[in-house]
């Protein structure tokens, strides 16, 4: 049984204590699901973003505006390069707050508190404030926390505020991410990404 992870209200059932993060999704969709149960291989091709990463193991996708969204500003897939049976290894459910970064910082508490509740025995990492990799001019910050799972990936809660430089150039702005990551895309993405 899938656990649909929401923003403000996680429903669940019998299988709230589960030990694999294939047990979640967001906006419908979970790790090791394939994304051609959802769009056309096309629509993968034409909207894959060109993220510049050391190592291209893993692309991403970003798929809102091929989905019907519930919760989400923004969807965001990582795919492996070389699959061509297209499965999902992490995916994000952004939202977006424009120059409003305190409520995102009090959004994440409160999604961190209910997946707390959930998660007795699961390791739970928090990164604290940092400096965000993706930023060349090393003036964006994240906060993040992380509930890891034993051999099976991660779901992560955290803020992201960008730097003026990469609001202005990039277009980017400040959100507030829910991802779930197989353990493979988080190693990678700890080791070979940046």
């Amino acid at each position: 049984m899938k656990i649909l992870l929401t923003l403000f209200v996680l429903l669940f059932s019998s299988a709230v204590f589960a030990e694999d993060i294939s047990d979640f999704q967001i906006e419908g969709m979970g790790i090791g699901d394939s994304l051609l149960d959802y769009v056309s291989e096309q629509q993968i091709i034409n909207n894959n973003k060109n993220y510049t990463f050391k190592s291209n193991k893993f692309y991403a996708v970003d798929v809102d505006n091929m989905i019907s969204m519930k919760v989400y500003d923004a969807i965001g897939i990582f795919l492996k390069t070389d699959d061509k049976k297209y499965v999902i290894h992490s995916i994000y459910g952004g939202i977006f707050y424009p120059n409003n970064i305190d409520d995102c910082y009090e959004q994440k508490d409160t999604i961190f508190a209910e997946l707390n509740m959930m998660f007795k025995d699961v390791e739970i990492n928090d990164a604290g404030t940092y400096d965000h990799a993706g930023d060349p001019y090393g003036k964006s910050k994240g906060t993040a926390v992380w509930f890891n799972f034993e051999n099976s990936g991660s779901i992560g809660v955290y803020c992201v505020d960008w730097g003026k430089e990469m609001e202005k150039e990039r277009n980017y702005t400040d959100h507030l991410r829910v991802t779930i990551e197989s353990e493979e895309y988080s190693k990678w993405l700890r080791t070979e990404a940046y």
